[in-house]
C-alpha cells in the first residue's frame, strides 16, 4: 500500500491550525491523515522526516485532549 502524499493544508486542518473549506475537506484530511499515521506505524517514525514527526505528535496530542 502506497501511503498517501499529504499536503501541508491538509496537516494543518488535521492539526486544528486551519479553518476547512467545508465540512467534506475536514473528514477527507482526517482520513487521509488516519491512513497516514497507520503506514507511519508499519515503516516506523524514524525514516519520517522532522517536520512530519513534529506534526504526528502534535496532532496526536490534539486528539488525545478531545
Amino acid at each position: 500500500m502506497v501511503s498517501p502524499s499529504l499536503s501541508l493544508r491538509e496537516r494543518l486542518i488535521v492539526a486544528g491550525l486551519l479553518r476547512p473549506a467545508d465540512p467534506y475537506e475536514k473528514s477527507a484530511a482526517h482520513q487521509r491523515f488516519s491512513i497516514y499515521l497507520q503506514n507511519m506505524a508499519r515503516t516506523g517514525i524514524c525514516i519520517r522526516s522532522s517536520l512530519d514527526t513534529q506534526m504526528t505528535l502534535a496532532v496526536l496530542e490534539r486528539w488525545y485532549m478531545l
